[in-house]
């Protein structure tokens, strides 16, 4: 009845009962629930007592009645299916734990005879089955054979050794002919041990280092290990080599048959067959990796498993390099070690069979403590196709066993080598790579070589270059396409080199040989072999050779009809080189040029200008570090202008001053480029190191002409010095500029007043994706290192500049989590936070919350007292969650409606006792608000604040949410509860707000106006606290209990968080002469009151602030476009256990502030669950039990449900209905309304009014306020006391709808 009957009867709408969209009112809510009590005492056969005497006139109809009931209970039960009923289950709901499987057998082995005797058709086939299955009791001999004393050691053995045992019984062991003796055999997943009745562990074997495993009969095994046996008798010696091979099998699944145990079993009709563990995820590594580090006794990298089991589903490339460190000691975010290199071991064991991987990946790590292994692994995987080690500082020695493990493996398919920056290889090296090269069984050979910078012996590539010419000869063919052997000597072997090269017997479409120091002769022949034999090219790299000469770029030249990169960068020797280059790119195809750091004279800037038109086929310049000065810059923007398919340009530290006119053409000139048809998606113009390749402040007028440039998606303007003027111009620019998504702006001297600039202006722009922090710029503010910055500067005002700005920083995490952790840590915890906090923009999850009347918010409102139909109140706050000053969701009913319910105060339960660092107890909010001065840390109970109870305070207005948090698994997330309360002030607050856990209970007055409001932290003895969270299932591990199941009503109490609002009295407010608003007034459009929602489609579209920092983790909008819709990855969702965090300083409560309640509105308290998710995905399951939360809260605490906004005043006939001033107009002017009232009675307070705060609205005349207050309001019978601060919000929103300027953000 609880569960199946009820549910729908006071809750019809959540089972589809009503239309959607309808919901049953108050009063039908309030009956129907009292029809589930009489229905439920019906069911219980009890009948109501004094606690419910209204109740008690039905007594006599459940005496009567409860007989009926159950009689159809027994008919419901007594119903016998016949052997023709099927129940068909869809196969993915039908998900049945071992625990479930256990309890059925139980239930089976205890009731069979009872089964037997009822059950007559089919009778002999169950029979049949039950005895095929067993009795229970020999399926856990380890409660049925052992003493408890035996039970207890076995446990503590598993328990320290961290095994689960999948067979426990006794094994009898001949010692002598006439003596035996019995011991305890336990076979575990990964080991098999044996143990004496005492509890002494006698021996110990893993799984790996059994050879074979014997048994002639079925009740006697032998286990030969390699350095002991274990052989003995036991009825159930089937059973044992069933559990062994199926534990082998579970963890090593992609052995093959010749490296696993031998088994000598007979007959061979008593080996079962085991069905392979369907491989899991990525081929069982992590089952494999387990085993290896229980081996070793290696600890198992938590973070790893992870990894692998949820990021590489899809993905078949494993860089390792993430995982360990050089440094044992160093420790990621997470809290999990980095493994150290001797680490190694185990994670290149479970890949020596495993058949997902195709790529190994290991980069700027020490790997020569696990050579061994690796050759090992190298000489057994058939697998891999790609294999990098880079910089992973190996000897030639090391490398040569690596490459010789590869070619003694007939069945190796490595096809792609990287073994780049590793300058320690010599002959023996290249030598045993060569030998790979030749006899590979890859089916293509070897595709692809990255050699760079790992030989400095000449004679050494003369082999190499050997072994690539004998390529074709022993293989028939060669399909080499990518080799890059820059930053080496080659000396005479590079003629070698050369005349393979010419053969054309390759597949070469990438080749760099840059940075080679190859000159004269041997260039020209370098490049006369690649243009013979490089046909299919694509992209030649060429640094820093010095191609002089017609008759060597002319080489070059001839392959342009297929090269799609080509990078010259100091290479160019002459001017003619450069014209020869550009005359013979092609008139269509994607071409990118990289001239970077070379000497491009003004003749060369005018070759640019000539020919910069008709580059049809070049869609991508590189010019950084040309020396082309402002004049040479000039020309090339001029030419420019009418390109018509540039998409790339780099000037970086080109300019040079000569006279102030040339750099005001460059200006000029960039300006226009702006302002062109030109198709530039990205521009970098960083200055140079010289102070005459800074623009300095020059720079201005092309940053303001970026405001209305619609191709740069991408712009780098750092390192020219223009200061707080620069920055306020890049401010206005970004309000208006619809198309940059990636901005950097460091080194230019920025200060507080352009870090404010700009970040006032992301609250507007709504495109911006990336703007990494100008970390040296803060440096420099910091450390003082700017001048006109006074000494005094508030640290926290810069720290709020920079927490702000890190609202946009998603490209670069690093300068947001504090110095010192890991950097892998902090980009996936920072990507963890990403997802989460995108779960507003998952229309999946949108849509389930709509199905179910909720909604999924980041900003909640949570009012004391809010205006009937409006947005406006004399009491509204906006209650955010935060986690790395990134909001995160919340899953609600609609803030505008603001579903609320009543609940008794003095059923409000409260802990105490934290305060003062003592025991902790439990009080009432009745109690604790009666006297709050006794619940306060002993600093500030010298102020005696009496009473803050009301008359009116018989109930308080609740809601409830489900509060989403950034945990994956075996992490914390620490986060804050913020409250932006409208009417609060510095030191002027309008509520006072209790944080209430499990841990105790905290009270701060809410009167800080930061972005967020104020945060609200836990008092712990007089230090503040930010909260924690954790998963459940990892809070249970930690507590050593059952991981699954329902939660405990300790769990419960953990699960949530109680936020109360204590509406207060105010002084009166200051007029706002030079009022800054705060960036949620600005965002709501007026001081203390929340924007009309009933003219904005959403909070998002009502707060660009918000909906812009949401927005700034998305990728760009032209990445997407590029991309295919990735499948939706799982939900995975837990409770979250609710902690208190560690200290971070004094705790700020009332501060010292004289309270008094204000007794016109009702205290609100919020209810709030708590969820961890790692990516911010939930389905219809989860989402259904959040709404069936919801609503449980509200049906056993509430004793009224609705909306005190919607629903028309005195009409709720709820306690909790504030006293609200005379109806006025509160839905915000449309914009451009004429006001045509002729005459306007003003109540005797207006003149001093008006001359307080006229300065706040310019441009609004006295009569039109008069018309837009006294026209049709009832303001003019109103004191001035009451009508204050409605009045304010009625002129701002007239004049932010008709008069506020459009650019100006008032700074």
């Amino acid at each position: 009845m609880l569960r199946y009957f009820n549910p729908p009867i006071f809750s019809p709408e959540q089972y589809g009962l009503l239309p959607k969209g309808k919901a049953a009112s108050a009063k039908t809510r309030r009956n129907l629930i009292l029809i589930t009590k009489v229905l439920q005492n019906l069911s219980n056969g009890t009948t109501f007592k004094g606690k419910e005497a209204f109740m008690q006139c039905l007594n006599a109809f459940i005496t009567e009645k409860s007989p009926v009931l159950h009689g159809y209970f027994k008919q419901v039960l007594a119903s016998a299916a016949t052997t023709s009923t099927n129940l068909v289950i869809d196969s993915d709901l039908c998900v049945v734990s071992v625990k479930d499987l256990h309890l059925l057998h139980m239930l089976l082995s205890q009731h069979k005879v009872a089964l037997l005797t009822h059950i007559s058709s089919d009778r002999r086939e169950l029979e049949e089955k039950l005895d095929a299955l067993g009795s229970y009791s020999s399926k856990v001999s380890f409660a049925s054979t052992l003493a408890t004393a035996e039970q207890k050691h076995v446990k503590e053995m598993l328990t320290q050794r961290q095994e689960e045992a999948s067979y426990i019984g006794w094994l009898t062991i001949s010692k002598t002919k006439s003596k035996v003796k019995k011991v305890i055999l336990i076979i575990g997943m990964n080991r098999i041990f044996t143990m004496k009745k005492g509890g002494k562990l006698l021996k110990e074997g893993h799984s790996l280092d059994l050879l074979e495993l014997t048994s002639h009969s079925p009740t006697e095994v032998k286990l030969v290990f390699k350095t002991f046996e274990i052989a003995g008798e036991t009825e159930q010696a089937d059973e044992i080599i069933f559990c062994i091979r199926r534990a082998f099998l579970y963890n090593f699944s992609g052995i093959p048959e010749e490296f696993r145990f031998k088994l000598n079993i007979t007959p061979e009709s008593r080996i079962e067959t085991i069905d392979a563990p369907g491989l899991a995820i990525c081929g069982g590594f992590v089952g494999t990796y387990k085993a290896m580090c229980n081996y070793h006794s290696v600890p198992v990298n938590s973070s790893l498993c992870w990894d692998i089991e949820n990021l590489y589903s899809t993905n078949r490339n494993f860089d390792i390099s993430r995982f360990f460190s050089d440094e044992v000691e160093e420790t990621n975010i997470i809290g999990a070690s980095l493994m150290a290199t001797s680490d190694l071991v185990p994670i290149l064991q479970a890949l020596w069979h495993n058949s997902y991987f195709l790529s190994l990946v290991v980069k700027d790590r020490r790997v020569d403590k696990a050579i061994t292994v690796m050759s090992e692994m190298l000489k057994l995987n058939n697998t891999l196709t790609s294999l990098s080690l880079i910089n992973v500082s190996l000897s030639d020695k090391s490398f040569t066993t690596l490459f010789e493990s590869m070619a003694n493996n007939q069945q190796c398919l490595i096809e792609s080598i990287d073994i780049s920056e590793n300058n320690y290889l010599e002959d023996k090296a290249l030598t045993a790579l060569g030998l790979y090269i030749i006899s590979t069984q890859a089916s293509k050979g070897v595709i692809s070589l990255k050699m760079s910078n790992t030989c400095s012996n000449t004679k050494a590539w003369a082999s190499f270059a050997a072994s690539l010419s004998s390529m074709v000869k022993m293989r028939g063919a060669c399909h080499l396409c990518h080799l890059d052997i820059s930053h080496n000597r080659f000396g005479d072997s590079i003629t070698l080199l050369s005349q393979w090269i010419a053969t054309g017997q390759h597949a070469l479409k990438y080749l760099n040989v840059g940075y080679t120091s190859v000159t004269g002769q041997k260039l020209l022949n370098l490049l006369s072999s690649i243009a013979k034999g490089c046909r299919s090219l694509t992209t030649l790299e060429l640094g820093a050779l010095k191609v002089s000469k017609v008759e060597e770029s002319s080489n070059i030249t001839q392959l342009m009809g297929t090269l799609t990169e080509l990078n010259l960068s100091g290479s160019l020797g002459s001017h003619a080189v450069l014209q020869d280059i550009l005359q013979a790119t092609p008139k269509d195809g994607r071409l990118t040029l990289n001239f970077s750091n070379n000497s491009i004279p003004l003749s060369g800037a005018q070759l640019l200008n000539t020919i910069a038109p008709k580059l049809t086929g070049v869609t991508h310049i590189d010019l950084a570090d040309t020396e082309m000065g402002d004049d040479g810059v000039t020309l090339l923007v001029e030419g420019l202008l009418i390109n018509t398919t540039l998409n790339f340009l780099n000037i970086n530290a080109c300019f040079g001053l000569s006279k102030a006119s040339k750099r005001d053409a460059m200006i000029k000139a960039m300006c226009k480029l702006a302002a062109s048809d030109c198709p530039l998606e990205s521009l970098k113009m960083v200055g140079g190191p010289k102070t005459t390749q800074q623009l300095s402040k020059t720079i201005l007028p092309f940053i303001q002409a970026l405001a209305h440039n619609r191709s740069i998606t991408e712009l780098d303007i750092s390192g020219h010095q223009f200061g707080n003027s620069g920055a306020i111009a890049l401010s206005k620019t970004l309000q208006l500029n619809t198309t940059l998504s990636a901005i950097y702006w460091d080194d230019n001297l920025t200060g507080v007043t352009g870090l404010t600039a700009i970040n006032q202006s992301l609250r507007v722009n709504q495109t911006v994706r990336c703007m990494p922090l100008p970390v040296n710029d803060i440096t420099l503010l910091v450390t003082g290192g700017v001048t006109g910055i006074p000494e005094e500067l508030p640290r926290a005002f810069l720290n709020t500049a920079v927490f702000q700005l890190n609202s946009v920083e998603r490209c670069s995490p690093e300068n947001e989590i504090p110095i010192g952790f890991d950097k892998f840590a902090r980009r996936e915890f920072e990507e963890t936070v990403r997802r989460v906090a995108l779960m507003l923009d998952d229309k999946p999850s949108v849509s389930m919350a709509d199905n179910y009347g909720l909604v999924i918010e980041n900003v909640m409102w949570e009012d004391n007292a809010r205006l009937k139909n409006s947005a406006f109140g004399p009491c509204i706050s906006d209650m955010t969650l935060l986690v790395s000053e990134t909001l995160m969701p919340v899953i609600r009913y609609p803030n505008f409606q603001d579903l609320t319910w009543d609940v008794p105060i003095d059923k409000v339960p409260l802990v105490v006792g934290n305060e003062q660092g003592d025991f902790t107890y439990g009080v009432t909010l009745k109690q604790y608000l009666s006297d709050i001065s006794g619940y306060l840390t002993p600093t500030e109970q010298s102020t005696r604040l009496g009473s803050l109870l009301a008359p009116r305070d018989s109930h308080v207005v609740m809601s409830a949410q489900s509060c989403f948090l950034p945990v994956t698994r075996g992490t914390e997330s620490t986060f804050n509860v913020s409250i932006y309360n409208h009417q609060s002030s510095p030191g002027n607050p309008a509520v006072l707000a209790i944080v209430a856990t499990s841990s105790g209970t905290s009270a701060q007055v809410v009167d800080e106006c930061g972005v967020y409001g104020q945060k609200l932290f836990f008092n712990k003895n007089g230090r503040k606290c930010s909260f924690v969270a954790q998963r459940l299932e990892d809070n249970r591990l930690e507590r050593g209990v059952q991981t699954t199941g329902e939660m405990t009503q300790a769990e419960k109490q953990d699960n949530m968080i109680l936020v109360i609002q204590v509406p207060l009295q105010r002084r009166a407010p200051p007029p706002r002469v030079n009022h800054w608003p705060s960036p949620m007034e600005e965002s709501f459009g007026g001081a203390m009151y929340e924007c009309d929602c009933l003219s904005m489609p959403s909070v998002t579209s009502a707060m660009p602030a918000m909906s812009a920092m949401s927005a700034m983790s998305a990728p760009p909008a032209s990445f997407k476009a590029r991309m295919a819709a990735p499948p939706r990855p799982n939900a995975d969702v837990d409770h979250a256990i609710v902690k208190v965090g560690t200290e971070e300083g004094s705790f700020s409560g009332l501060k010292g502030l004289h309270l008094q309640r204000d007794p016109n509105f009702p205290i609100r308290v919020t209810l709030q669950f708590y969820k961890a998710t790692s990516n911010g995905i939930v389905n219809d399951t989860i989402m259904q039990g959040i709404a069936s939360q919801l609503e449980q809260a509200r049906a056993k605490l509430g004793d009224f449900f609705g909306s005190l906004v919607v629903t028309p005043k005195n009409v709720s006939h709820r306690p909790t209905e504030p006293t609200l001033p005379a109806t006025v107009r509160t839905t915000p002017m449309p914009p451009e309304t004429v006001l045509v009232y002729t005459s306007v009675t003003t109540p005797p307070w207006w003149s001093s009014f008006w001359a307080t705060y006229q300065s706040n609205y310019p441009g609004l005349d006295e009569t039109t306020a008069k018309k837009v207050l006294f026209a049709e309001s009832g303001l003019t019978n109103n004191s001035l006391s009451d009508s204050r601060e409605v009045a304010l919000a009625m002129l701002t929103s007239y004049h932010d709808a008709n008069l506020k300027p459009k650019w100006s953000l008032g700074f």
